[in-house]
């Protein structure tokens, strides 16, 4: 009897889970297969990617999932074979039935949910709230026939003999892996990192740091710079006598993004290809950066900002965060073995289609709100998710929650950010209607909220015990109406109001990350541009080059690079300027074009006879660029 049994088992068990690892592996390509299509086909991320490069992607990103399923089924074959009953037999069946089933079912209700907002513009985003159930009911639904698919699927292979060419189907995907693992490249963290020695800060109590920008801020629009409006009189009394005022500063980057990345990096977006998004940093990039090096001493870290625009995972800033609007990222560093099977890019791809498929779930189960960050940030929105109040109640809420170790945070605040905007206030807007985009009045009140927001900040520093132990540094990440030809705020406030002076000769935001690591004590590391400014004032003719998008290569729709639209030698990048003392030069990679104007407000101009004429101007621009990789 014993015999009978067992001969039962091995016969039904050996074709059936060789059938079963098939389909799975089927269920798990075709699940990758249409993301990547969705990804591919709109701007997104993988516009950065050459087609051999996404192509890799899409054989590489399954390879893990290929492994594990892989595990699983001999797992439990071994588990079916000594079984004696056939009712334990089918409980294990069902068990290796669910993996293709979840495949499966996700990317049935992907394709739902892309294609009814797409076409009709119907979707989670729009729906009411009180039927987002029935978006979850949908899912439910989706796994139940995608459980039936895959039993009929497996009776039809059975009787139909067709089990010898599903194996080589799978061959061939496995094929298209090794040949993707053997063509490209991979980059390991831990090896190429050029990071400074633990050992730098012996028996030093590191402080907190708290970098605090608001988007799109002028300095010549601040009372504490000069300003005829009382736009800022909390930020005037606080670093008054106390801070490291930088009175001639300047963005890296016109852009959100690039500004973003380049402050966060260390790196000129010429250098980083990062200008807008849904660009991102690739290779060592992604590992070298100011956060990643505060991580190595023991810091938490937290990023506040706005997805898409801000956000640091979105633009692939590796191992710096442990918490970035919501997500927690400790998880981010992807495991040794898995990270082998990997091209550049597909652990990104990953972890974007998962948070897709997550979020939606979530929106369904009613467990978070849907946030289109494009309507955010043009004004036509203020959801509670993106309120600046809920993003500092976010801050110190995290703060709270720590045990113990130094913050670094990163709070970026939209309030300032045009063309609409939305002022908590009347005060010089007051009997004003806004009719139109960046209306002043508008536009002052909103900085007037910054300030209070400022305000509201320290006060809870200080309830907290922690205000003087926190350095602050504000700052923004680009100029008004996206303008890199103004003087942008950057105040330094130190512990015990050390290092109080002003700074006269220009400053930029790549020397933030050079000045508190300076502060710290910890060198520099090479690949980090700027300097820092706690020793001396830089150099009155030291160069500060900025970029912009080329605004004929964003979707005007979602404020994203269309790659479509973008060629050699520039891509997205539409133009490169430098500011040398109060003389701007602006060069235009469409038409070619120089500009060459003075920097308004500018405290410490030069001579007139410093002015460069075209030729010298367009030489220093085409020397950074060529510098970087640009060849025209």
């Amino acid at each position: 009897m014993a015999d009978r049994r067992h001969i039962f088992s091995e016969a039904i068990s050996a074709p059936q889970w060789t059938i079963r690892w098939a389909i799975a592996i089927l269920s798990i390509f075709f699940y990758f297969l249409m993301e990547w299509l969705f990804f591919v086909t709109k701007p997104s991320f993988m516009s950065v990617f050459t087609s051999i490069e996404a192509i890799r992607i899409l054989f590489a990103a399954p390879a893990p999932f290929y492994l594990l399923m892989t595990i699983l089924v001999l797992a439990l074959m071994g588990l079916d074979y000594p079984v004696s009953t056939p009712t334990v037999h089918k409980a294990l069946i069902w068990v290796g039935r669910l993996i293709p089933a979840l495949f499966f079912s996700a990317s049935l209700f992907l394709v739902i949910e892309n294609f009814t907002y797409t076409i009709f513009k119907f979707g989670l985003k729009t729906i009411d709230d009180s039927l987002k159930w029935c978006y979850f009911v949908l899912y439910l639904l989706l796994f139940a026939y995608a459980l039936h698919f895959i039993v009929k699927k497996e009776l039809s292979v059975i009787r139909g003999g067709h089990l010898k060419k599903m194996i080589p189907l799978c061959i061939l995907l496995f094929s298209g892996l090794l040949l993707s693992l053997i063509t490209g490249q991979t980059t390991s963290p831990d090896k190429r990192i050029e990071s400074p020695s633990l050992n730098a800060l012996p028996g030093k109590r590191l402080p907190n740091i708290l970098m605090l920008s608001s988007d799109g801020l002028n300095a010549d629009h601040t009372s504490v710079y000069g300003y005829s409006r009382e736009t800022t009189p909390f930020l005037s009394e606080l670093s008054e006598g106390r801070a490291l005022f930088c009175e001639n500063a300047f963005t890296n980057a016109s852009n959100t993004g690039g500004s973003v990345t380049s402050t966060l990096t260390g790196k000129l977006p010429t250098r980083t290809r990062v200008y807008y998004p849904p660009e991102i940093l690739r290779g060592i990039d992604r590992y070298e950066h100011l956060p990643g090096i505060l991580r190595r001493y023991g810091y938490r870290n937290i990023d506040i900002s706005i997805r898409q625009f801000a956000d640091a995972y979105d633009m692939n800033l590796q191992n710096g965060f442990d918490v970035a609007n919501g997500r927690e990222l400790s998880h981010e560093s992807t495991h040794p073995m898995i990270n082998a099977l990997l091209v550049p890019g597909a652990d990104y791809f990953i972890a974007t289609t998962f948070e897709r498929l997550r979020n939606r779930i979530s929106y369904s189960l009613g467990f978070r709100n849907q946030v289109d960050s494009h309507d955010e940030a043009s004004g036509k929105k203020r959801t509670a998710a993106g309120n600046d109040s809920d993003r500092i109640k976010q801050l110190f809420s995290w703060v709270d929650d720590m045990t113990d170790g130094p913050f670094f945070a990163h709070l970026h605040l939209m309030d300032t950010h045009g063309p609409k905007f939305h002022p908590r206030k009347s005060v010089f807007s007051k009997e004003t209607e806004q009719k139109q985009g960046w209306m002043i009045d508008f536009y002052d009140d909103a900085i007037l909220d910054f300030d209070n927001h400022v305000r509201a900040i320290v006060d809870g520093l200080k309830r907290r015990g922690k205000y003087n132990e926190t350095i602050i540094v504000i700052g923004t990440d680009h100029g008004f109406q996206f303008n890199t030809r103004v003087r942008i705020p950057l105040i330094f406030l130190f512990p015990n109001g050390s290092h109080t002076r002003r700074i006269k000769t220009n400053a930029q935001n790549l020397d933030i990350g050079p000045t508190l690591l300076d502060y710290l004590g910890i060198p520099k590391p090479g690949w980090m541009q700027g300097q820092s400014l706690l020793r001396s004032d830089p150099d009155r003719y030291r160069p500060i080059f900025s970029t912009g998008v080329n605004p004929d290569c964003v979707n005007p729709k979602k404020w994203l690079v269309d790659s479509s639209k973008t060629g050699p030698p520039f891509f997205s990048l539409g133009f490169v300027s430098v500011s040398i003392c109060d003389n701007y030069y602006r060069f235009g990679t469409v038409d070619r074009s120089l500009i060459r104007k003075k920097i308004p407000g500018h405290t410490s101009p030069c001579a007139d006879t410093d002015f460069l004429s075209k030729t010298d101007s367009k030489k220093i621009i085409f020397k950074h660029l060529t510098q970087n990789g640009y060849a025209f």
